[in-house]
């Protein structure tokens, strides 16, 4: 029972008890009830104190854990921002050098371009070798180290020019077709099929139609190469047929 309720109950029976003994006129038996009863409610008063006085001693506590927890939980978040400030920062930092390195790409985007184009060669001229090697080997790859193609082939009374690029452009077309004296002058002849090969496999259809008015023709790989070829040399080895008949 809580501490003001018993006191409260004390209370009222001593109350009775008091007016009981006045009514026979036995004052002293009130007198000492009614001591008894003030020493009765004092003490649970003094042990209701004692009961809030623990329960404030422990809300205080709690009150105490609460604000310890509310300081660590600021620090955090105090090492928070500073972190985020920091990341902050580095993301600047990193935008920025991004956009130096863009610069500089835009800058240098010729001789990356031009780059490209002699990895290209590099690793195409080598592989049409060795396809040509495996797969027609009536036809001869010569790599040409002088103006006007990348490669030369040679097989069944035609010679075709090869220039290797990555993805054709009118500009490769206009440079391919100035390169075809220097070959005549150096081979001995002119030569019969002039072909840009697309590493890529592409082909724009502006640049398929200005090379097709310009007499070059644009393949994606080595088997389109081989059949251009071979189309060719059939058709001249049946007009020579014709004309020997004839």
């Amino acid at each position: 029972m809580p501490a003001d309720a018993a006191v409260e109950k004390a209370l009222e029976g001593a109350e009775r008890a008091v007016l009981a003994a006045v009514r026979q006129g036995d004052y002293e038996a009130a007198a000492k009830l009614l001591m008894a009863t003030m020493r009765e409610a004092f003490s649970l008063t003094l042990r209701g104190l004692g009961e809030l006085r623990e329960v404030v001693s422990e809300q205080g506590k709690q009150i105490g854990q609460l604000a310890d927890g509310l300081e660590a939980l600021r620090e955090q978040v105090s090492e928070l921002a500073a972190g985020l400030d920091g990341l902050r920062a580095e993301v600047s930092e990193l935008t920025r050098d991004v956009a130096r390195l863009v610069r500089v790409a835009m800058k240098h985007e010729g001789d990356i371009g031009r780059l490209e184009g002699i990895m290209t060669e590099l690793r195409t001229r080598p592989f049409l070798r060795d396809w040509f090697e495996r797969r027609a080997p009536e036809y001869d790859v010569v790599f040409w180290d002088g103006m006007g193609a990348d490669v030369v082939i040679e097989g069944r009374g035609v010679l075709a020019a090869v220039d290797v690029v990555v993805k054709p452009k009118p500009g490769d077309v206009d440079q391919f077709k100035k390169g075809m004296g220097a070959i005549k002058t150096r081979w001995g002849r002119k030569p019969d099929l002039l072909v840009i090969y697309s590493q890529l496999g592409v082909v724009p259809e502006n640049v398929a139609r200005y090379a097709a008015e310009r007499g070059v023709r644009i393949v994606r790989g080595p088997r389109e190469l081989r059949e251009l070829l071979d189309r060719l040399a059939e058709e001249r080895e049946g007009r020579a047929g014709r004309a020997s008949e004839g």
